[in-house]
């Protein structure tokens, strides 16, 4: 099963907005990069896309971070897809991504 990915960018383009806001943990403080003030990451290239992919940290790969929590990979990746659709409909794009 793989994560339906759109390569939309917007969660990349907000992950500093997240972080900020989220609880300490080990998710936080493993994000290596740094963003800016709209809470783009670094690495987020100007085509939308991730620079470090094939390298991406543990919270920007779905199913590494279902694998490390020990949680339901259909189960997580349906609360994503929730995540990045809330996302897509908040930048005004007409596009919802199916749950599995």
């Amino acid at each position: 099963m793989q994560f339906p990915c759109i390569q939309c960018g917007l969660c990349c383009s907000k992950i500093g907005l997240v972080l900020e806001d989220a609880d300490e943990n080990f998710l936080t403080h493993s994000f290596p990069y740094k963003w800016d003030s709209s809470g783009r990451c670094e690495k987020l290239t100007d085509e939308g896309l991730c620079s470090v992919y094939f390298n991406r940290p543990l919270l920007c790969n779905v199913k590494a971070m279902a694998d490390e929590l020990g949680v339901d990979e259909k189960e997580f990746y349906n609360t994503n897809i929730k995540v990045c659709n809330s996302l897509l409909e908040q930048d005004g794009q007409d596009v919802q991504i199916k749950e599995i």
